[in-house]
């Protein structure tokens, strides 16, 4: 299955470079402003450490710093996984073993620190949806993101009642011992997600909060990187912009979001008349950044990966 996400991202790259002039795409490299692109490395840095911020709101026990270690490591295999959703994954696995009976809590932050990473990203988005001069052609994609933030937050305030819906069908259904120990593992997420949610309206807020700063900073990063190969596009555009290319590389269809993310950029280009040449010297330098940026997670995982709290 791994083989043909590649297969299919190399084929979905190879399509859209086969529509473009090759020749524009390198002359907007070799203009590239070397000074932009270094200044781009403090902002990725900064990003992920109010992005392990936020995720230590919501699981305190966890030392900041080993949040920010495992966001780290998890930016770099993020490069090589299917979808945003593998990373999130990876992070659980590598945190599971640091305390003993922590998986439920553990995973429950995780899911719910993406759901607000998905509210603050729509939020963002509609922002610059709302600044945008193309404003009256976006209108239907605005209504879309705040429809999807509604539905969010009622499945971030809601999990643990779904949770217990779920519980009680499954064991009206039948009595199979597998059921039984299902219940047993829904009862411990049911309660972790009470325990992180349960009436923390001003955590939510803040959260929330911390997450459009977050969004904010890395679309910031994407706007250097266009600023550098000289793409003058404004700062409100990249807002969403950005965030309906996040969107579409939440699914696992291709390796790292190989060939959708071009395809992606290059249609809402093309929406903004703008050569799709632009679209692919962005997005491939966008994607050169953030494994140049990742590679710090690599490091730390080589050299240290996450180390367990000391209290453990």
């Amino acid at each position: 299955m791994k083989y043909i996400k590649y297969i299919a991202g190399i084929l979905i790259l190879v399509l859209v470079l086969n529509n473009s002039n090759l020749t524009d795409v390198l002359d907007l490299f070799r203009s590239v402003d070397y000074l932009l692109i270094a200044a781009n490395l403090p902002v990725f840095i900064v990003g992920i450490a109010i992005n392990s911020y936020k995720w230590n709101l919501l699981i305190p026990s966890y030392r900041f710093s080993t949040l920010f270690t495992s966001n780290l490591i998890a930016a770099y295999y993020s490069v090589f996984l299917p979808g945003q959703v593998a990373s999130e994954g990876l992070k659980i696995y590598r945190l599971k073993d640091h305390k003993e009976n922590d998986l439920p809590r553990l995973t429950c932050s995780v899911f719910v620190d993406k759901l607000i990473g998905v509210i603050g990203l729509l939020i963002v988005g509609s922002v610059g949806i709302l600044l945008s001069s193309h404003k009256e052609k976006l209108m239907p994609i605005l209504y879309a993101f705040g429809l999807t933030i509604s539905a969010v937050l009622f499945l971030i305030f809601n999990t643990a009642l779904i949770i217990k819906i779920f519980r009680f069908l499954s064991k009206s259904l039948t009595k199979l011992q597998i059921m039984k120990k299902l219940d047993e593992l829904l009862l411990s997420f049911e309660n972790s997600f009470n325990e992180i949610l349960h009436g923390q309206y001003i955590l939510i807020i803040k959260t929330i909060l911390l997450s459009i700063i977050f969004q904010t900073i890395n679309i910031f990063g994407n706007f250097i990187v266009a600023k550098a190969i000289h793409i003058e596009l404004p700062f409100v555009d990249f807002l969403w912009i950005i965030a309906l290319i996040s969107i579409a590389l939440v699914l696992p269809i291709t390796i790292g979001g190989l060939g959708i993310r071009e395809l992606s950029f290059v249609g809402i280009f093309k929406f903004l008349a703008l050569p799709i040449e632009a679209a692919l010297a962005f997005s491939i330098a966008g994607y050169g950044m953030l494994i140049y940026h990742s590679s710090f997670g690599y490091l730390v995982d080589l050299i240290w990966g996450v180390k367990p709290d000391p209290e453990t």
